[in-house]
């Protein structure tokens, strides 16, 4: 654990909280300048069910494999992970403007 303090956990989702403030109406600008006009929903229905599935999923995802991994080993699995699903979605996006 690396706080036991209440205090500094909230504190933490409050930085959290804002940083996805400050990150996610960008993101969804530029999601929606790149979608062709035609599947922009489609493209926005994808980015939160993404968004979704990631909160939902990464926390225990990551209860789950901390005990039989290396802190080192969870953060290549993630980031293989992300990088994955990355690709999926270049090439889901890339077929959608086709």
């Amino acid at each position: 654990m690396l706080s036991g303090s209440f205090l500094w956990i909230a504190v933490g989702f409050v930085v959290a909280g804002l940083g996805n403030a400050l990150f996610d109406p960008a993101l969804n600008a530029l999601i929606l300048d790149l979608a062709p006009e035609a599947h922009k929903s489609e493209v926005m229905g994808m980015k939160s069910t993404a968004s979704s599935l990631g909160s939902t999923l990464g926390p225990g995802l990551v209860v789950l494999l901390t005990p039989q991994l290396l802190p080192r080993q969870v953060f290549l699995l993630a980031m293989l992970m992300v990088l994955a699903l990355a690709a999926v979605a270049g090439l889901t996006l890339r077929g959608l403007r086709a």
